[in-house]
Formats: structure tokens, C-alpha cells, sequence
């Protein structure tokens, strides 16, 4: 990860003191702290999708982890191997219609509850 240099935040008092009298030095230094401030923006921007796109793969890997267990749960060697008893999720009569539907959030009600 780059290593980020920090920016010195100029002081606008300063900078209205330092150049009253000078309104060339004024609109240069404001037009300095206006850059200063767009590339912390920019750079807070950039922060935050790499912040996101890590939860998001850390989230795909835990499901993908749990798909794995899901499938493995059929084979009964793989039972064995990885102690578990029973197949994790087993279809029947009574969830065999709603496994089909594609209405996830009515059909399991009982994990979306608010």
C-alpha cells in the first residue's frame, strides 16, 4: 500500500494577515488551500473504496467457506473427515417448493426478520 505523505493544512488566518495588501498572494495561497483540500477529498474517496472492496472480499471468501461446507455436507466421507454429523442443508416435501422459488425473502422469512 502506498504510504501517504501527510499535508500541511495552511492556516487561513495566516494567510489573510500575510497578504491583506496583496490580493494576487491571496488568491494564490486560497487557490493552494483549495488543492490541498481537493486531494485529501480525492484521496479519502480512494481510501474508502479499497476499504469497501476488502469487507466485500472478506465477505465472498466467508460465503464461499460456508458454500464449500453446504457441498461437502453431502459426500459422507467428507462428513467423517470433518466431523459433522449430518448434511448441513437437506431438501424434502415441505422446503422442496420454496428451494425452487427465486422468493427468497418470503420463503425464509425466519432469517430476514427485522
Amino acid at each position: 500500500m502506498q504510504q501517504s505523505i501527510p499535508f500541511p493544512l495552511p492556516n487561513i488566518d495566516e494567510y489573510i494577515t500575510r497578504f491583506e495588501n496583496n490580493k494576487k498572494g491571496l488568491r494564490d495561497g486560497l487557490y493552494h488551500l483549495n488543492e490541498v483540500i481537493q486531494s485529501l477529498y480525492e484521496r479519502n474517496l480512494e481510501l474508502n473504496k479499497k476499504v469497501k472492496e476488502k469487507e466485500l472480499k472478506e465477505q465472498q471468501d466467508i460465503i464461499k467457506h460456508y458454500e464449500s461446507l453446504v457441498v461437502a455436507s453431502t459426500n459422507p466421507s467428507v462428513r467423517r473427515e470433518k466431523e459433522m454429523r449430518s448434511n448441513v442443508i437437506s431438501i424434502n416435501d415441505k422446503n422442496k417448493e420454496q428451494s425452487l422459488s427465486l422468493d427468497i425473502k418470503s420463503n425464509f422469512s425466519t432469517l430476514f426478520d427485522d
